[in-house]
């Protein structure tokens, strides 16, 4: 597959229920993948690598989110965009919480905003739980919120509690500087 030559894939999400993989690359490009290395372009929105990929629980939705400080909420099965959202900052990563409809977005300066699903509007004010690029927002079982930045500090965002930061030179809780 040109995937392989290429070799300058920045992002993949794969889709359990299609059996397919989305590869986002350098250029801004998207890629679908099927089990049988068929592949399909969405249409050329973004223009600088892709740095977080998503994908709703059915895989009928995709979002996107590139240095080119674009979101883009895709239609799977036609490849075509339904939504483009362009933040202040450039795009570091994603993630989607099905439950509360809400897509989580880590931005290259330390930012996390919070979207809806449906229409990708902003809800709140964004937080700075890191002073520089976000590369990972997960949501563990009980609903909290963690994010790693490439400054090594790690966030925990407890629903209804205070937040707790840790990095591993000094671990410090809340936004005082009491040691766990």
């Amino acid at each position: 597959s040109s995937l392989v030559t290429i070799g300058n894939f920045t992002a993949v999400k794969h889709l359990p229920f299609r059996k397919e993989t989305v590869a986002g690359l350098k250029d801004g490009s998207l890629i679908l993948i099927s089990q049988s290395a068929t592949e399909r372009n969405f249409d050329k929105i973004h223009d600088q690598p892709i740095r977080g990929l998503v994908a709703t629980l059915d895989s009928k939705f995709l979002f996107s989110g590139s240095e080119d400080r674009k979101i883009i909420k895709w239609d799977i099965e036609c490849l075509r965009p339904i939504q483009i959202v362009t933040l202040e900052f450039k795009v570091s990563a994603l993630h989607l919480r099905p439950g509360s409809k809400q897509l989580l977005v880590g931005t290259q300066v330390g930012k996390q905003y919070t979207c809806a699903i449906s229409d990708l509007t902003k809800q709140g004010e964004p937080l700075k739980p890191h002073g520089n690029v976000i590369s990972l927002i997960v949501e563990m079982d009980d609903g909290q919120i963690l994010s790693a930045a490439v400054d090594m500090r790690v966030v925990f965002q407890i629903p209804y509690a205070e937040t707790i930061f840790w990095s591993p030179a000094k671990p410090v809780y809340g936004f005082g500087e009491k040691n766990l």
